[in-house]
């Protein structure tokens, strides 16, 4: 392990951690799992919709406290890191946006992440961060060098991170995760392996519009990651990579299969290409036993949570109401 990481661990009790875009598909996990841990979380979102985070946490979702704002607003994230210990910071515009309106999916992932980063350096606040392993080639090279604006605006937040770290002080950690899949997620350009899911537990049809290679993760596996890092912050700026499954959508339609034979899925569409080498370390050298869910368990997982919903989750950190 590398030294500093776990030394200003908190006791989860009476530790309030900011989730900025805790209600989106990622967030939600992300409270959920603070929750409990017995830390309360509180959400950042841009608008009053809470369907996705109720969905995920049931009745834990009636303690969570929430604030609406923009991150690419300082106010608004000063605002809501007041009372915190510690941030999460997810709030992105995804691949589509950055394609139509790249001017204001820099505003977000990256203006937002630079208020972020200075408003945290003056309270000693740890971050923790989405980046994304499209900070990498897509030709399969070692190199960082993205091809497209989302993962230019993540290595750029990347490398403030660093600067804030030796100007400032600054503990953060740039966690990187490949294309991530589970219950409640819908939007982005890679979100055809859930809908795939969803699909095969209504009997549905469904064509994933992607064709080739991809590395896959599990969602469950991203949320424990970032509570890890979060709750054992690591001393000066690290970003790190999150190992998924590297397979094809051909194997991912295939084990959809296997838990309902009857799936009526298909893949088809623009290659999809992943870094099949991502240079760097895996967090999990970083936190040990964080857990890595099987291909195969976490399609089941997702189409069982599809069937049966999602458990109440209720703990510690959920607040009086």
């Amino acid at each position: 392990m590398v030294v500093g990481c776990g030394d200003a661990l908190l006791s989860g009790d009476g530790m309030k951690v900011l989730i900025t875009g805790g209600g989106g598909f990622i967030g939600a996990w992300v409270a959920r799992q603070l929750l409990l841990e017995g830390v309360r979380p509180r959400v950042m979102e841009l608008g009053e919709d809470r369907s996705l985070l109720e969905d995920v946490l049931g009745r834990g979702a009636s303690g969570i406290d929430w604030i609406s704002g923009d991150v690419s607003r300082c106010a608004d994230l000063e605002s809501a890191l007041s009372g915190c210990d510690r941030v999460i910071h997810l709030a992105g515009a995804l691949g589509p946006i950055c394609q139509t309106d790249p001017a204001r999916a820099a505003e977000i992932n990256y203006i937002g992440t630079l208020h972020l980063l200075a408003l945290a350096s003056e309270r000693a606040m740890p971050v923790v961060y989405a980046s994304t392993a499209l900070v990498h080639a897509e030709d399969g090279g070692e190199t960082v060098t993205p091809g497209g604006h989302y993962g230019i605006f993540k290595l750029a937040s990347e490398l403030s991170a660093h600067v804030y770290a030796k100007s400032h002080g600054l503990s953060s950690m740039g966690i990187r995760p490949p294309v991530v899949y589970g219950y409640g997620r819908t939007a982005g350009n890679s979100a055809g392996l859930s809908l795939a899911c969803r699909a095969a537990a209504r009997g549905e049809a469904y064509t994933i519009p992607m064709s080739g290679m991809i590395e896959a993760i599990f969602v469950d596996d991203v949320a424990s990651a970032f509570v890890r890092a979060v709750l054992e912050p690591c001393a000066g700026a690290h970003v790190a990579n999150l190992i998924g499954d590297r397979i094809s959508l051909d194997d991912f339609r295939d084990t959809i299969r296997t838990v309902v034979p009857e799936a009526r899925i298909q893949c088809r569409g623009q290659m999809h290409s992943i870094a099949s080498v991502r240079p760097g370390r895996d967090i999990r050298e970083l936190f040990p036993g964080m857990p890595k869910t099987t291909l195969s368990d976490g399609i089941a997982a997702t189409i069982r949570l599809h069937r049966n919903g999602v458990p109440d989750v209720t703990g510690k950190g959920a607040e009086a109401t």
